[in-house]
């Protein structure tokens, strides 16, 4: 009877400490978790596309207002004055242009910012690339400091690695395309550093597309002037 007593204790011992030795590897190997309870990552989706005027203008170099602009009115871009092509060599209208729409799901996770956008009514064919672009206070006015880029820009860059390697996508032959990438902390491609989550550390944050008229994407940079142009944002405002 005392050795088995002596047995059980052993018995009883190791079982502890298995438990324990599991505990830890359950924490250690779950990273999304503390205990039992999960992280949650802020998450937030929008079906609020806004197709951008600024960056294009009427053929005869007025700027477009989009309340007064006829949908058959031929485009040329903002910066560099040459016209948008579609890539079968057609001038794009102001009606096809601001015909995009779209969703996008913007996700916080322990790599960064995930962005996942469904689109419809793109140029069709078009090649395109996705940016991030975030301001300081206090926000986007609709003013420019410098061609092409809004003023109180803090940080420009493509979604994804700030190479622009993920970035980029070409829309179907009936103008729909998606794209995914998760965009690390730190330094974008073109100027500035974006936050770890750009939906809660961002005083604004905007995801924009542009349309790019050669058919190529240009890695951290939007490409040369009269070559590209930025043909829709999703906007999110951290929440006061």
């Amino acid at each position: 009877m005392k050795t088995i007593g002596l047995n059980t204790r052993k018995i009883q011992m190791l079982l502890a400490i298995w438990i324990i030795m599991t505990a830890t590897t359950m924490i250690s190997c779950g990273s999304d978790y503390v205990g039992n309870d999960p992280i949650v990552f802020p998450t937030e989706s929008s079906d609020q596309l806004i197709p951008l005027p600024f960056f294009v203008r009427c053929d005869n170099g007025v700027p477009i207002d989009p309340a007064t602009t006829t949908p058959e009115t031929p485009l040329i871009t903002d910066l560099g004055r040459q016209p948008i092509l579609s890539p079968e060599g057609n001038q794009v209208t102001w009606g096809a242009w601001s015909k995009v729409t779209g969703s996008i799901v913007a996700e916080c996770t322990e790599a960064g910012t995930k962005t996942t956008l469904d689109l419809q009514g793109l140029i069709p064919n078009g090649v395109y690339t996705v940016w991030n672009v975030t301001f300081k206070d206090p926000g986007f006015t609709g003013e420019f400091d410098s061609p092409g880029l809004p003023a109180n820009v803090k940080a420009f860059g493509p979604i994804g690695p700030n190479d622009g390697s993920q970035s980029g996508f070409t829309a179907s032959a009936s103008g729909e395309g998606s794209i995914s990438a998760s965009t690390p902390p730190g330094t974008l491609g073109t100027v500035g550093e974006i936050e770890a989550c750009a939906l809660t550390d961002e005083l604004e944050w905007h995801v924009v597309g542009l349309y790019h008229i050669d058919g190529e994407t240009h890695g951290p940079v939007r490409g040369p002037d009269g070559n590209q142009a930025e043909q829709f944002a999703f906007i999110f405002k951290k929440a006061e």
